[in-house]
């Protein structure tokens, strides 16, 4: 082990690289997903944590790249003067009593969609409406 891992290692789980403060905590970055798409697809070697703004009707697919334990969240804002919404979700999201949250529609609201991978096809998520 000859060096330190890097944000991108640490998230990616490269081998052979120990880890200090400076790169865990540069890996817990909000990363920023495309904003306005209606797909808003992830690599969770990218990050654990999410940001978009959402102005139209939109999916949450699978992510890529899951590892079994990571946790994270997903914060969705909306617009100042047009709203957005999350139609469905990717088959690995799982939701209390099996039913998938909605978005705020209030205007630049900002909803937390947190999450725990249980396995690499199985993902727990919780929503937090509104947070201000």
């Amino acid at each position: 082990w000859t060096s330190a891992a890097t944000a991108g290692q640490f998230q990616s789980a490269t081998a052979n690289k120990f880890l200090d403060s400076a790169g865990i905590f540069a890996a817990a970055a909000v990363s920023a997903i495309t904003d306005g798409v209606t797909t808003f697809s992830t690599d969770w070697n990218t990050g654990f944590n999410f940001s978009a703004n959402v102005t139209q009707t939109s999916t949450l697919p699978n992510p890529t790249n899951l590892k079994a334990g990571q946790s994270g969240c997903y914060f969705f804002t909306q617009g100042s003067s047009t709203t957005g919404t999350l139609s469905s979700y990717g088959s690995f999201w799982k939701f209390a009593n099996g039913i998938s949250p909605t978005l705020s529609t209030s205007p630049s609201a900002i909803d937390a969609l947190c999450y725990v991978a249980r396995t690499t096809s199985w993902i727990f998520g919780t929503m937090s409406n509104d947070i201000r």
